[in-house]
């Protein structure tokens, strides 16, 4: 299975630029604006806020060369201004960021992601009353679970699970493989619609040493 091919990018050597978009709460400002064409109205629903916030940041976003004015539509009264992102895809070096380490830098941008997750899952076990917690041994492997529900009462599947274990290279590569390959058919099937609901998938496999 091939990896996804990252598109050409712009190097980011500015501090603002890069404080806003390796900072998860500023850069939710400015993803609606990613590679597409949005209006300020537009861009405060996507994220929910009030369009007042989203005109204050969007003008922070111009300032620092992040947005530019792609196309005024006329209108009765004021006119509509449609806003794109200086560059279609951005890289950012390590350098120019506000953060000293990558573990510093991963950890503020993992953080909101890690909460929701952490939210969400136990929510789920709140709903079954799945509240002990449970440790054991198996076949020489340690496991530490929850005993999480595969399925809630709504219908909906779970699944939460993680465990330290002993790979060969080869063992490591197969399961990189099954891991990408589910992840590929996660976003072949992300198309929102009356019968769907946002699930958030996360998915590693890391050497310790």
């Amino acid at each position: 299975m091939e990896d996804h091919v990252s598109p050409s990018y712009y190097v980011v050597r500015d501090a603002l630029q890069a404080k806003i978009l390796t900072d998860p709460r500023s850069k939710m400002f400015f993803t609606p604006f990613l590679a597409t064409d949005c209006t300020v109205k537009d861009a405060a629903e996507l994220v929910g806020c009030r369009i007042n916030t989203m005109l204050y940041r969007v003008r922070l976003m111009l300032n620092v060369g992040l947005l530019w004015v792609k196309e005024v539509r006329p209108r009765h009264g004021r006119a509509v201004k449609i806003y794109r992102s200086a560059h279609d895809a951005y890289f950012i070096p390590l350098a120019t960021t506000p953060f000293d380490t990558l573990e510093q830098r991963a950890l503020t941008q993992g953080e909101p992601n890690f909460r929701r997750l952490i939210a969400a899952y136990s929510a789920a076990l709140q709903e079954h009353e799945h509240s002990g917690h449970l440790v054991y041994r198996a076949d020489g492997v340690v496991y530490t679970t929850d005993l999480p529900p595969p399925r809630l009462r709504n219908g909906k599947s779970l699944f939460f699970h993680d465990l330290t274990v002993e790979l060969t290279a080869t063992q490591a590569s197969h399961i990189v493989g099954n891991l990408k390959s589910a992840l590929t058919t996660a976003q072949e099937s992300n198309e929102p619609g009356a019968d769907t609901s946002p699930y958030i998938v996360m998915l590693a496999i890391v050497p310790l040493k």
